[in-house]
Parts: C-alpha cells; sequence; structure tokens
C-alpha cells in the first residue's frame, strides 16, 4: 500500500518520519567532556517510545535486542499477561542452560589449570587461592544478595538472550558539548536518539518532580539537564546520572519573543530544536532502534553460529537439574546434541519419563511459558518516562523488564 499525503500537514509529518537520529553513545559523546542535553517534553513530561523483547549479548551472538512484533505476542484473555510466541523463548531457556554451563565450565577450567601448576611445580594444589577464584567466579554469574549493610552485588555475566522480556525505552534530545570554560559548543549540537535505562528514567523524573529544575510554565518545551561523560572507559562515563539545572545556571536560554529564541546560540540550533519531536508516532517511525531491531530470526542465527563455535559448552549442561529436564524436548527440538550421542540419548529418555508420567497423572507439567505479567501491557502503552514509571512502581519483575542492557549510555 502506497503513501496518500491529502494535506500539508500530513505531509510534514510523514517527511518528518523519515529523518532518523544518530544514538546517543559512545559514538557521539566524547571521553572527559561535559555536556548538555535537551529532552522534549509533552504536557510536562519527558515524551517516550518503546519496543518489547529480549535483551541479548551482543558480542556473542551479535544480537543486542531482539524484538517481539505485535503479532507475535498473544494476551491471555483471563489473566491478561503477554506471551512471547516469536520464537525466541525457546532460546531463552536454553540460554538458561547454557548460563549454568559456562559457570560450570569456567570452575573446570579454573580447577584444571590449578592442578596442571601444581603437577608441573611438584606441589599440592593451593586449596585456599582455588577457593576464591571459583567464589570469584560464582560471583559474576550468580551475584550476591544483600546482607545487613552491605549492598547487593549484581551479575556481572550476562545471558545470550534473556529469560525475560524487556522493553526498549527511547527518546529524541538535541546534544550540546561544553567547551573548557563550561560554554556551549552550538556548533557542535546534534539531534540525538537517547535509550533509557530504568535509572536513567527515574533520574530524568526526579528532576521532573523538582520545580527548581523544572519550568512547567513550557509544558511541550525541552527539559534541559547536565551530564559529564567522564570516567576510566565509556561504560564507567555512561553510568553518570543526569543531574537537573537551575535556571539562574542553564546553559541554554530558551527564552522566544514572538515565537523566536531570543539567544544567537539557541537561533543557530533552532532547527535542531524544531526537528526533534514529542510526538509519539513521529518518534516511533523513525527510530533507529524500532527501524534497526533485530528479530527472532536473527536471534536464532545468532545462536546457532555460537553453537557451532563452542561446541564443548552444551557438554558441561547439567543433565541433573530439573531445568534441564523440563527442557529435554526442547534441546532435541533445536538439534543441541547429535543423535549418536549419550546426550541424546539422555534426553529421549527423559522425555519418555515425563509422557509417562502426565499419562500417569493425567495432568501436564509445569512450562516456562515465558508470559509477562498483565501491567507489562500498560507498558507498551507508555508515553512518557513519568508513566513507564507509574507502571514498573517497586515491582522487581517490571523494573527487570525496562533497559534491559544496563544502566549507562550506550549507542543503540
Amino acid at each position: 500500500m502506497g503513501i496518500r499525503i491529502t494535506s500539508t500537514r500530513e505531509a510534514q509529518k510523514i517527511q518528518s518520519s523519515q529523518r532518523s537520529k544518530r544514538p546517543l553513545g559512545k559514538k557521539t559523546l566524547e571521553l572527559g567532556k561535559e555536556y548538555v542535553i535537551l529532552f522534549p517534553k509533552k504536557d510536562n513530561e519527558i515524551a517516550v517510545a518503546g519496543i518489547v523483547g529480549r535483551t541479548c549479548d551482543y558480542d556473542s551472538i551479535g544480537v543486542g535486542f531482539g524484538r517481539i512484533a505485535d503479532s507475535q505476542m498473544e494476551i491471555n484473555p483471563e489473566t491478561g499477561r503477554i506471551k512471547d510466541n516469536s520464537g525466541m523463548q525457546r532460546w531463552a531457556q536454553l540460554s538458561n542452560l547454557l548460563y549454568k554451563a559456562a559457570m560450570a565450565k569456567e570452575i573446570q577450567d579454573k580447577t584444571d589449570e590449578a592442578r596442571k601448576i601444581a603437577e608441573q611445580t611438584g606441589t599440592s594444589i593451593d586449596e585456599a587461592a582455588l577457593s576464591q577464584t571459583i567464589a570469584k567466579v560464582k560471583l559474576a554469574y550468580e551475584g550476591q544478595p544483600r546482607h545487613g549493610d552491605q549492598a547487593a552485588v549484581m551479575p556481572t555475566k550476562q545471558r545470550l538472550v534473556s529469560s525475560t522480556i524487556n522493553f526498549s525505552i527511547f527518546t529524541e534530545a538535541v546534544l550540546i558539548p561544553l567547551d573548557k570554560q563550561l560554554k556551549p559548543e552550538f556548533d557542535k549540537a546534534i539531534a540525538v536518539e537517547a535509550q533509557l535505562s530504568n535509572t536513567k528514567q527515574q533520574e530524568l523524573n526526579t528532576i521532573l518532580d523538582n520545580p527548581g529544575y523544572h519550568d512547567v510554565n513550557d509544558p511541550d518545551g525541552f527539559l534541559e539537564i547536565k551530564f559529564s561523560y567522564t570516567g576510566a572507559d565509556n561504560k564507567a562515563a555512561g553510568k553518570n546520572s543526569y543531574q537537573g539545572v537551575e535556571q539562574a545556571v542553564r546553559k541554554v536560554n530558551l527564552t522566544k519573543e514572538n515565537g523566536v529564541y531570543v539567544d544567537p546560540g539557541v537561533k543557530s540550533i533552532a532547527h535542531l530544536l524544531k526537528d526533534t519531536t514529542n510526538d509519539y508516532d513521529i518518534m516511533f517511525s523513525r527510530a533507529g532502534t524500532v527501524s534497526f531491531a533485530q528479530t527472532a530470526a536473527d536471534v536464532e542465527a545468532g545462536m546457532r553460529k555460537f553453537l557451532a563455535n563452542n561446541r564443548m559448552l552444551p557438554l558441561y549442561i547439567d543433565f541433573q537439574d530439573e531445568a534441564t529436564k523440563r527442557n529435554a524436548e526442547n534441546l532435541i527440538e533445536l538439534g543441541i546434541f547429535r543423535q549418536d550421542t549419550k546426550q541424546y540419548r539422555e534426553l529421549l529418555e527423559m522425555v519418555e519419563e515425563q509422557k509417562a508420567a502426565k499419562a500417569a497423572e493425567n495432568a501436564p507439567p509445569a512450562e516456562e511459558d515465558g508470559s509477562m505479567p498483565a501491567e507489562a501491557q500498560d507498558l507498551l502503552n507508555a508515553k512518557s518516562t513519568k508513566q513507564v514509571q507509574e507502571v514498573v512502581g517497586d515491582n522487581p519483575e517490571l523494573q527487570g523488564m525496562v533497559g534491559g542492557g544496563g544502566d549507562e549510555i550506550q549507542d543503540i
């Protein structure tokens, strides 16, 4: 179906929807620099759009986020939960098994290394050092819960495909670098697309709630925030917080007279401000997050290539684990083990045992359906950071769905 334009306003909207923005990340930010970022508001909230999918390990499978299209989601009419029918759920279940297998393999590798050193030096294994090494491996994969005043430690390892469904929330903005005297370099300003983690959304909402930082008399204008892209590396710099700016010390004077910006520097970037939308439909249609989002087929291709290059890893899957037993049929159908292997035969036995047990109990076994809570439907409809956070609240399941790629600013 072709595009039909019937009015000048529609023409402007369609043309505007074709102009994508550069991603806000290490390719557009310079380490060690200070920045002003202008976020578009809609009714005094930061306007956003978003897509649903699964966060993936880009370094391992070449996919950072696999999108679930609307046609691939099923809503249970009784519970309201949303189910992933894209095919990625099967790979997510396998990813959980491979995650545990990777930890087991790394522990075995460390143990073999300690044994080899002991053999070559004619000494006994340093059990204390090995124990510490294994503890570090487990911490990287499993993290550590909070104990009293001791903060919780989050795992640093990433699953190939996330076990939960995630939301990628994004918005548009104007990025203005500051010089060494902290004056705006308007000639270097660019329009960007910014992916907002759960933490970054909370920071923006806190700034909005502070009347000293937020001009409520300009409901559809811009919120100025400052951001220091400083740190040991890009990842560390990207974790720095968004900071509110009081009117007296703001770097960008957005005052208008007769609809025209009065500040010469701001006048020079008026075209960027005008082309940064707070319209959900335009923001969604021209977003790189949407246009370049990869599919379930991309995730499968990436997973199969990874497995072809890591033939040893599946051999560390724990066949005594209940999760492995529940996924025995899935492992067979995905062809993880060749039919002439003992692992394949063990999986067949598991499947037969499950069928026999099911027939005896006349009840289906418990399944990991990968569905989302009913509130997740509200996340799909959220159009501002405040709306997203109102839905998320203190719900850890929903918090884990938003901005699954980490808290740092990163390229989309």
